[in-house]
């Protein structure tokens, strides 16, 4: 029972996570040009105003992604937005909105930006910006915690890495998310993407290369990101995303070929091995305790009950031949004078060892 509840209580908290990271867009990073600026009274800003309006009304098509174009020549504004391909078309428009009203308060009369947040990215700029891969600017995003083992990670991660790029290129929206098991405690989970504008070839670039700059951001790290404008992914030990593609398969070994050795062993396994064995102490010992704590009441209560029972039985069975105590055949000389009638010799009975005995001549009431 009680490693039914553990488990319903880690699912939680893991449905907790999931939907708390997906619920609200949370910044990650923007940059300005600083090249091109325009001024209050051109034809730009309003322009830009329009576009990004457009986007904003544009964020519920399904497949996440949306450009526009506003205004002529130098004051034309292109804008682009992607959101990630797992989110609502809800979460989608919400983000594009806040990312919309930010990037004109972080670069406040620049002709062009990005910025990105974890759930979209929105881009604009007064020259041509679609159908073109573009790699730069990039931004990197690291876990703070340390893997174990980092040389079986990274080959584990350089597996699932390569399986979702070739995925998401194959796909018509160029998005790919799956997870797979680096040791039975251990899931590495992975999301890669593009924006649809570009070519496949284009897209299987830029992301061959974000995932080889994850040894130069994110090297031992138990979660990484790398964003661009054409394409971002993202590795973690955790669930950040709702949607999950099937996890790599390795192709079967031949038959006479040696199986690959066991992966070497971590502090982290043993860390989770722990925590594992303490849930399952804790399940154990508790039901043992309770169980003989109430073993125990019930002995006393009985044993008590009993020992009540036998003590007024051997009560009733002395009632009528009860012994009083040394105190209750004391009398004062008084009282003994009036029942003898002062010593009177007609009333003395006998004598022995311990004194002359009389008759008690007082009438009983």
């Amino acid at each position: 029972m009680a490693l039914f509840r553990l488990d319903h209580v880690f699912a939680f908290v893991i449905c907790l996570l999931i939907s708390s990271s997906v619920a609200q867009p949370s910044y990650v990073y923007h940059f300005c040009t600083n090249t091109r600026n325009y001024t209050a009274n051109s034809a730009f800003p309003a322009n830009l105003n329009v576009t990004l309006a457009s986007l904003q009304s544009n964020a519920t098509r399904s497949n996440g992604f949306y450009n526009t174009s506003t205004g002529q020549s130098l004051d034309r504004a292109n804008a682009i937005f992607l959101c990630r391909g797992d989110v609502s078309t809800e979460l989608c428009q919400g983000c594009v909105k806040v990312a919309s009203d930010d990037i004109i308060n972080r670069c406040s009369r620049q002709k062009e930006a990005i910025i990105w947040y974890n759930l979209c990215m929105l881009r604009y700029s007064n020259e041509s910006i679609f159908s073109d891969m573009v790699e730069k600017p990039v931004v990197y995003a690291w876990n703070i915690y340390n893997v174990a083992d980092p040389g079986q990670f990274n080959i584990t991660l350089a597996a699932l890495m390569n399986h979702l790029v070739n995925q998401a290129v194959s796909s018509s929206n160029f998005f790919a998310a799956g997870d797979v098991n680096l040791t039975d405690f251990t899931t590495i989970y992975g999301l890669v993407q593009c924006t649809p504008d570009i070519t496949q070839s284009d897209c299987r670039i830029c992301l061959s290369r974000c995932a080889s700059q994850i040894p130069d951001c994110c090297n031992g790290k138990k979660g990484g990101k790398v964003y661009g404008p054409s394409c971002n992914i993202r590795f973690e030990t955790f669930p950040f995303y709702t949607l999950a593609s099937p996890p790599p398969t390795s192709p079967s070994p031949p038959e006479n070929a040696t199986p690959p050795p066991p992966p070497p062993a971590s502090s982290t396994n043993s860390s989770e091995n722990g925590q594992i064995s303490s849930e399952i102490i804790i399940s154990i010992t508790i039901p043992t305790v309770v169980f003989a704590v109430f073993v125990s009441s019930s002995c006393y209560f009985l044993l008590t009950r009993r020992a009540k029972r036998k003590n007024k039985s051997a009560k009733k069975g002395n009632a009528g031949n009860e012994i009083l105590p040394v105190e209750a055949l004391q009398f004062y000389f008084g009282t003994i004078q009036a029942a003898t009638n002062r010593f009177l010799t007609d009333n003395k009975l006998g004598a022995g060892g311990f004194g002359e005995v009389y008759k008690d001549i007082r009438k009983l009431m």
